[in-house]
C-alpha cells in the first residue's frame, strides 16, 4: 500500500463543488448497503472507474460501520448524514453523526508486521481509510456532532495498486 493520509483536525479547505447530494440513514448495519450504493454512484458520477468507486465505498463503509457499532446502541440508534460532493478533481465524502465520543487522533496504526493473534484490537478501519483517501479531516463540535470529511482525487495514487492486488492474491 502507498503513503497514509494523515487525519487533520477541523473542516476541509473550501473547494468549489459542482454537485452535492445528501443521504440520511438510521445508524443500523442493514443500512450499510444503501450508504455504499449512494457513495459508489457519486464516485462514478465524479469520474472514478468501478475499482476506484469500490475503494471509496470501502472507506465510507469503515467510517459508517464504526459509527454504528461503537457510537450507538442497538436500543437507541441515531442517524448518520452522508454527503457526497463532486468537484473538478474528484469527490468529497462527509459523514455526520452524534454517537458516543470518538477521537480518531488517539487511534494508533495497527502493527501489520506481527501475527494476527498478537495484534491489539482496533485501528484497522481507520488505517484502511487512511490508505484509500487522499485527505481526511475530523472535527467534533460542542454539540457532540462528529464530522469526517474525506477527499479522493481522480489523479491520486493512493489506494491499492494492481501490482499489490496480484502480489496479495499469490500469497
Amino acid at each position: 500500500m502507498n503513503n497514509l493520509a494523515a487525519i487533520q483536525p477541523g473542516p476541509p479547505p473550501e473547494i468549489i463543488r459542482s454537485a452535492q447530494v445528501t443521504l440520511q440513514i438510521c445508524a443500523m448495519t442493514q443500512n450499510l448497503e444503501i450508504a455504499g450504493d449512494f457513495v459508489r454512484t457519486a464516485a462514478k458520477t465524479a469520474g472514478f472507474d468501478e475499482a476506484g468507486a469500490r475503494l471509496i465505498e470501502l472507506a465510507l463503509d469503515e467510517i459508517v460501520s464504526n459509527a454504528i457499532m461503537h457510537g450507538y446502541s442497538v436500543n437507541c440508534p441515531g442517524k448518520i448524514v452522508i454527503k457526497a460532493a463532486v468537484f473538478d478533481e474528484g469527490l468529497i465524502i462527509t459523514t455526520q453523526e452524534s454517537g458516543k465520543d470518538f477521537n480518531p487522533f488517539s487511534v494508533e496504526d495497527p502493527r501489520l508486521d506481527v501475527p494476527l493473534t498478537e495484534r491489539k484490537i482496533g485501528g484497522l478501519g481507520i488505517y484502511i481509510v487512511k490508505q484509500i483517501m487522499d485527505e481526511i479531516y475530523f472535527e467534533m463540535r460542542e454539540d457532540k456532532l462528529k464530522i469526517f470529511s474525506m477527499i479522493k482525487r481522480l489523479n491520486s495514487n493512493t489506494g491499492v495498486s494492481d501490482a499489490e492486488c496480484q502480489n496479495n492474491s499469490q500469497a
